[in-house]
């Protein structure tokens, strides 16, 4: 056993992992369990129809599960009992604690926390201190690591985020094999391939771009059909279809895995929840029965406006139109309308450039944006104007929402009262969760060109379609050792 209760590693992920895992978070977060909290667990991956998105995660987790071993002298006692990506906004923090501090966390033994992002750079505030021993501060620098005891070893404390997003990668190990992260998630994987595994679904030759064509029966049902024969994964992985082919084209593939968003209330941030100290848990709302009730905004619209998207919903507007001529709508029906219409077909505008693609619902856009801006966007020769960056985080929100409201919502005020309140407690709610990093500047605006953002597209497919077929390739393997582990190619 090592003396020391915990080891800093400095730069143990690089550059490039860090941010593949920070597009994975900024596409795909929810509302986490704490206030100004967003977090991204393996198992709401594979529920939103975004499995595949778990393979970069796996060989860093190996690789810590290793290094833990090794350094406190545990070799094969451990495993991995939560993954996540979590990420704390302005007015987030925590007081000092252990990790093991509740009976139902006394499982958890060894704690490891990895940078995704630079302190000074992409937030203020959010300094992490131990109570006692040295190292005692932290200064978060992307791709160090901390690997600690999650005992009273090791009390402390972050504090509070005064700007932008800080975001980490946590895993939590131990020695309790009944808490096993990877027997849950394998379950959870083959539930998802059992459903779709008799689906056949008609290919649409004619069509020019797949995302313009989502095939039919991509909707998940609540539970797989009791006629689904129960096919043993790990001899059959070649009989699933789609999904099991992977002679299938890179169009039937991605189609075929759209993702698709959980339940509103996942991504919707309240800002009467956001001013309670006390911790929440998103689903259950003691204080709100349902959405419509609550003011505040969702998540995967405000990360797509900060990135310069509106968001443009046909279909849902022309129902919308025709309740309202015949008379039969409420004042609920118009709010329930502008939530469930993130749910449905739309395309993107950016910068005054109407967009040609279409995407299945706001996840899906979120999802190929965030790689426009993590695989294009920050590439580019695109330069940051830091005279732009003077101007009021809070102000330029507000005109990107006010953008939203003007070209998305005209037909209803009750909706537009929905997604963006003119009330000030809204704006200050819509204000901490500004980013420095993430708003774009003048120049930036002048230089978007929609032949990048066209090209991003056909590479997010081509980015999914390798990480399924790692999927499906491993899968197998996992299935016969009832644990997940990086398989060579």
């Amino acid at each position: 056993m090592a003396e020391n209760k915990r080891l800093i590693l400095p730069g143990f992920l690089s550059h490039d992992a860090c941010k593949e895992l920070e597009f994975i978070h900024k596409s795909c977060s929810a509302v986490g369990y704490r206030p100004h909290v967003f977090s991204t667990t393996l198992a709401h991956l594979i529920a939103t129809n975004s499995a595949y998105l778990i393979m970069p995660f796996i060989p860093i987790r190996e690789r810590l599960k290793e290094t833990i071993e090794d350094f406190f002298g545990c070799q094969y006692e451990l495993s991995v009992e939560f993954t996540g990506l979590i990420s704390w906004t302005k007015g987030a923090s925590i007081g000092w604690h252990s990790d093991d501090n509740r009976p139902y966390l006394k499982q958890r033994h060894y704690a490891a926390v990895c940078y995704l992002n630079n302190y000074g750079e992409d937030f203020k505030g959010g300094l992490f201190h131990f109570q006692e021993g040295e190292p005692n501060t932290i200064v978060p620098k992307i791709g160090d690591a901390i690997l600690y005891t999650a005992d009273e070893c090791n009390v402390h404390c972050v504090d509070e985020i005064t700007d932008g997003e800080r975001c980490t990668l946590t895993l939590w190990f131990t020695r309790d094999s009944a808490h096993n992260e990877d027997a849950k998630l394998i379950n959870q994987i083959s539930d998802r391939l059992y459903t779709y595994m008799n689906i056949r679904m008609d290919e649409d030759s004619n069509s020019d771009s797949f995302l313009a064509s989502p095939r039919k029966g991509f909707m998940l049902p609540d539970s797989h059909s009791e006629t689904v024969e129960e096919l043993s994964i790990s001899e059959n992985v070649g009989n699933l279809k789609p999904f099991g082919n992977l002679n299938h084209s890179s169009d039937s593939i991605a189609r075929d895995w759209l993702p698709l968003p959980a339940s509103s209330n996942m991504y919707w941030v309240n800002p009467e929840v956001l001013t309670s100290e006390e911790t929440y848990d998103p689903l259950v709302n003691s204080r709100y029965n349902t959405l419509q009730e609550q003011s505040g905004f969702d998540i995967r619209w405000a990360r797509l406006s900060l990135l310069g998207f509106e968001l443009r919903f046909e279909k849902a507007w022309n129902n919308l139109k025709e309740r309202e001529a015949s008379m039969q709508t409420t004042n609920n029906d118009l709010i329930t309308y502008s939530i469930d219409a993130l749910h449905q077909p739309l395309r993107l505008k950016s910068f005054g450039i109407e967009l040609p693609e279409l995407f299945i619902n706001s996840l899906h856009a979120l999802q190929v944006v965030q790689f426009y801006h993590w695989k294009v966007h920050k590439q580019s020769c695109y330069c940051i104007n830091e005279d732009d960056r003077n101007v009021s985080k809070a102000e330029a929100f507000r005109e990107a929402s006010a953008r939203y409201q003007d070209s998305q919502i005209q037909e209803s005020n009750h909706s537009k009262q929905l997604l963006f309140e003119k009330s000030d407690m809204q704006k200050r709610q819509l204000a901490t969760f500004n980013m420095d990093s993430c708003i774009v500047s003048i120049e930036e605006q002048h230089r978007f060109r929609s032949e990048d953002f066209v090209q991003a597209c056909c590479d997010w497919k081509h980015y999914v379609c390798t990480l399924i077929r790692a999927l499906l390739t491993s899968f197998p393997h996992w299935k016969a050792n009832d644990m997940i582990f990086p398989v060579p190619s």
